[in-house]
């Protein structure tokens, strides 16, 4: 049997939520400064594809396109 005490779970607890927080702010922050750093390389495509996902697979393609039979981009 396995006994956790408060003051674990609560640590624990605590760090796994500070982990998701992080994880957010990632997911926010990294499709933009994709596009900023990226845009201006590739005709400022950023303009006509909205969709982050869309946007990066266009630019997957575009940088390495000998990578895009590997991974599927499509």
């Amino acid at each position: 049997m396995i006994l956790f005490y408060s003051w674990q779970l609560n640590a624990d607890f605590i760090s796994e939520m500070g982990l998701v927080q992080y994880l957010n702010i990632t997911l926010k922050k990294v499709p933009k400064i994709l596009r900023e750093s990226y845009d201006e390389y590739v005709c400022k495509i950023g303009d006509s594809i909205q969709n982050d996902l869309k946007y990066a697979k266009v630019l997957a393609r575009i940088l390495v396109p000998e990578l895009t039979p590997v991974y599927d981009f499509q």
